[in-house]
């Protein structure tokens, strides 16, 4: 074998050895959740039970809002955001909204208020792209919150 062609895989197997640790160290880096970085949140069984039928009922809104978008249906995205807007505000267990920070309800009322103007964009005839800008915002809070806060059983 010459020397050339030596060097030749010699510098192909470097590069390869290169471009396996960047990748690693970049999937690695990315953002990973962990509970002990997360502010806690001490609630009663109930008030855990609300937040939890809460969450899942933003999803299926979510999921309604998909759906609808994909096949442009504006009154069914409509419906599917109002189930977690206004309404869902206003059903929050003072309670549960004297126990967490400030922060927290600001991104409650955030997320909520997003999708009630999800709901007025479909109603109005918005299109897709709107939606879609006012879902990623929704999002945004939603992330947000769950990579700031984590609720406990109450001692």
């Amino acid at each position: 074998m010459s020397l050339t062609r030596l060097l030749a895989i010699i510098a192909i197997t470097l590069w390869g050895v290169t471009a396996a640790v960047f990748a690693a160290l970049q999937f690695q880096s990315g953002p990973q959740m962990h509970a002990a970085d997360r502010d806690l949140i001490a609630v009663s069984a109930d008030e855990r039970k609300f937040v939890l039928k809460e969450m899942r009922l933003m999803l299926e809104s979510l999921q309604g809002i998909m759906m609808a978008l994909e096949v442009g249906d504006n009154e069914a995205l409509a419906e599917a955001a109002a189930g977690s807007g206004n309404v869902m505000l206003a059903a929050l267990p003072p309670s549960l909204m004297a126990k967490a920070p400030k922060d927290f309800r600001v991104m409650a009322k955030g997320a909520h208020q997003g999708y009630a103007r999800i709901e007025a964009a479909a109603r109005k005839g918005e299109g897709k792209d709107k939606i879609i800008s006012l879902l990623a915002e929704v999002l945004g809070e939603c992330t947000a919150c769950h990579d700031s806060y984590r609720f406990i059983d109450q001692p």
